[in-house]
């Protein structure tokens, strides 16, 4: 950002610049006497004393090509020169006024330019000493005047106004100049923040995950950032001045958009050519009418699913866990009661097969939980750095995949077969989301099935997104419950009962 030390520079410099400026005044001044007196001889301007007038132009001349070449390398101090053109203003004009004729020459009117010149750049105090000094020079040169009858009248009253007319200019300036400067600070440092500002609001934008288009009314882009450079295909910082050559499809949601001027439109649908999973939104901003321009909000939809996938997926998660034991406890009893009714030696062979049966549904049911829950339980991948830019197509020639099943074709348990459960294009979605890459499905042109993974392009020690740590400490647990269970109460029941008549009661109360 900017820093209020280069500006407060640009401050110093700026008394500088007035100095030459007040310079090259005092130097066309000097020149054009010159110029008069050359053209039109003492007639108009030194007629008391013509060589005095010429000699007083032409050391003033002097006088002033050596001051434009110490401010042009500032020195001495500024104050120096300052007060040093002033002292040097003030004899170079009296002498001129004393060679053209005393105060009723109208040379006066310079010392007030004078005057208002150091009044510019110089304190309020010394301001006015400049102004006194100008006074009582004028004033002994008029008393010189008067006592050696240099010329034919001389004007008191004249010189006192044109005194009392230098402490006021030099007043008013001083009040003025003050205020100048006061304003000037005031807009720079309104200049630092606007500039700040404008450069942090460009970094936010830039930041952002969202695609930040902002266009007027003609739909020439003013700002984009690096979001909206990528999402719509720019490879280079350097897009398009015009939203209908950035892209046409955007053009032409913005020209149906733009009669309704909605404040919120819902997002619509933005079919680009390098990218079809696009919406837009639109908004308006600014105050003046002829001020305001659109906001054109660019997001991928893609990468909104994939948010809310992993959002629900998450809350899968912990569902599955929590059904899962609450399931595993009536199972481990039933299992429990099913060994127990296995171990009576007065089971016939159907209730034997009954037994077997009880213990097989046990069994699958316990493992169809355990592949659940492993679902969720990701290993930490190795880790390794890889750099690939390839894909993986996996095609077949079958009939393809029925339309209405494709929008939830990767979710669990979503199958179209009675003998499969759901889980196997879920399992390998979540295996290629664990390894940074991507299982996608695209239907083929004359039939038939295409999958692709698209590998990461690169990896370091990437974590998992979506594992759960606490499904696998559930897996443990749950696990380790059931055995648990199983040994406790074979031990209570074995302590408390004979074998036999345990299992004739467990035998009659399954029949009952």
């Amino acid at each position: 950002m900017l820093s209020p030390s280069g500006d407060a520079a640009n401050l110093n410099a700026s008394p500088w610049k007035t100095l030459r400026l007040l310079n090259m005044y005092r130097l066309a001044l000097a020149v054009l006497f010159i110029a008069v007196i050359l053209i039109a001889g003492p007639k108009v301007l030194g007629q008391h004393d013509p060589f005095l007038f010429v000699a007083i132009n032409a050391l003033y001349f002097f006088f002033l090509l050596a001051f434009g070449v110490s401010g042009q390398y500032r020195w001495p101090a500024l104050g120096l020169q300052v007060y040093a053109q002033a002292l040097i203003d003030i004899v170079a004009i009296t002498l001129l006024m004393h060679a053209s004729g005393g105060i009723g020459s109208g040379l006066g009117v310079l010392m007030i330019a004078a005057v208002a010149a150091a009044s510019v750049l110089a304190p309020g105090r010394a301001a006015l000493g400049v102004a006194a000094l100008a006074a009582l020079t004028l004033l002994g040169a008029e008393v010189h005047a008067d006592l050696f009858g240099n010329y034919r009248a001389t004007s008191y009253t004249q010189t006192g106004l044109l005194g009392a007319s230098l402490f006021a200019t030099a007043w008013l300036t001083v009040a003025l100049s003050r205020r100048a400067r006061m304003s000037e600070a005031l807009a720079v440092r309104r200049g630092i923040d606007l500039a700040n500002l404008a450069e942090l609001n460009g970094l936010i934008v830039n930041r952002m995950q969202s695609g930040i288009i902002v266009v007027d009314d003609t739909s020439e882009i003013r700002l984009m950032n690096s979001a909206a450079r990528a999402l719509l295909g720019c490879a280079t910082d350097e897009y398009p001045r015009g939203l209908k050559e950035l892209s046409y499809p955007l053009y032409r949601l913005f020209l149906q958009w733009l009669p309704a001027h909605e404040t919120n439109p819902a997002p619509q649908k933005l079919e680009h050519d390098h990218a079809a999973t696009l919406q837009a939104r639109f908004s308006r901003v600014g105050a003046r009418r002829e001020d305001r321009g659109v906001v054109i909000y660019v997001d991928d939809t893609a990468e909104i699913n994939r948010q809310i996938q992993e959002t629900k997926l998450a809350s899968l998660s912990r569902l599955t866990a929590s059904i899962a034991h609450e399931i595993r406890n009536p199972l481990g009893a039933i299992s429990h009661a099913a060994q127990l009714l296995g171990e009576s030696p007065g089971l016939d062979r159907a209730d034997q097969r009954m037994v077997d049966m009880i213990r097989d549904q046990s069994k699958r049911m316990n493992a169809v939980i355990h592949d659940v829950l492993r679902l969720y339980r990701r290993e930490q991948p190795h880790a390794d750095v890889i750099r690939v830019t390839a894909h993986l197509d996996v095609t077949d020639r079958g009939p393809g995949i029925d339309p209405e099943l494709r929008a939830q074709l990767f979710e669990p348990f979503v199958t179209s077969s009675t003998q499969g459960t759901g889980l196997g294009l879920f399992m390998a979605r979540e295996l290629c989301h664990a390894n940074g890459g991507e299982l996608s499905y695209t239907p083929g042109a004359g039939g038939g099935s295409t999958f692709r993974i698209q590998f990461p392009l690169s990896m370091s020690g990437q974590t998992p997104r979506t594992g759960i740590g606490a499904l696998d400490r559930e897996i443990r647990a749950d696990s380790g419950a059931v055995s648990g269970t199983h040994a406790r109460t074979a031990a209570d029941h074995k302590a408390a009962a004979p074998p036999t008549s345990i299992a004739r009661a467990r035998s009659a109360r399954s029949l009952t």
